[in-house]
C-alpha cells in the first residue's frame, strides 16, 4: 500500500512505497510505480539532459501486477536517467527513507522513486512546484482511479496520524 511520506510536523513529503517492489510484485506500490514510468518520458519537454526516449508503458498499462513490461521500463529508466546524481541499476524500486532521498557517501546516489516522482513533477508541469503538484497526483486528470483512490487514502491517513499523534508520522518508511 501506498503512503504519504511526511516530515516530523506532518508536511507531505513525497509519496513512498511501503516495501522494495521488483518482478513479481503486485499492488498499489507496483501501480504508482508503472503510472510515474509511464509519466516519465513527458519530463523530457522540460528537463531534456535528464531523460529521453520512451518507457514502453502507458498510463493505460497501470494495472498493479510487475511483469515483463514493467520490468522492461524500469529497466528504460535505469539506463535513461541522467539526473544530478545516478540511481542503482538493480532492477527494482526501494523504499525512500526518513533520512532522505540521496544515498551512499557524500552522496553517491538517488533512489529511483525519488528521481521518478520528480521527473512526474516536471511532466505535470510543476518544475518550480515540486511538492505541490506530487502532493495533487490523485487528481491531475490522468492518475488511473483506483490509483488516485489509494493515494488520498494514503494521504488522509497521515494527516489523521498528524492530528491525533505526536513525533514521526512517516507512516513507515
Amino acid at each position: 500500500m501506498v503512503h504519504a511520506l511526511t516530515n516530523s510536523d506532518n508536511t507531505f513529503l513525497d509519496w513512498n512505497v511501503d516495501a522494495r517492489v521488483g518482478m513479481g510484485s503486485t499492488g498499489d506500490d507496483v501501480k504508482l510505480v508503472q503510472y510515474l514510468l509511464a509519466r516519465a518520458p513527458e519530463a523530457a519537454q522540460y528537463l531534456p539532459d535528464q531523460i529521453s526516449g520512451s518507457s514502453g508503458i502507458a498510463v493505460s498499462d497501470v494495472d498493479g501486477d510487475w511483469g515483463p513490461q514493467t520490468d522492461a521500463a524500469q529497466k528504460w529508466f535505469e539506463q535513461n536517467f541522467k539526473g544530478g546524481l545516478p540511481v542503482v541499476a538493480d532492477g527494482v524500486i526501494d523504499v525512500i527513507p526518513q533520512s532522505g532521498v540521496f544515498f551512499g557517501d557524500n552522496p553517491t546516489y538517488e533512489y529511483k522513486l525519488s528521481a521518478l516522482l520528480n521527473l512526474y513533477a516536471a511532466a505535470a508541469g510543476g518544475v518550480n512546484n515540486v511538492t505541490p503538484t506530487i502532493q495533487n497526483m490523485p487528481n491531475d486528470g490522468q492518475c488511473p482511479s483506483d490509483l488516485a483512490y489509494a493515494l488520498q487514502a494514503a494521504l488522509n491517513s497521515s494527516q489523521a496520524l498528524g492530528a491525533g499523534a505526536a513525533g514521526d508520522s512517516d507512516g513507515g518508511g
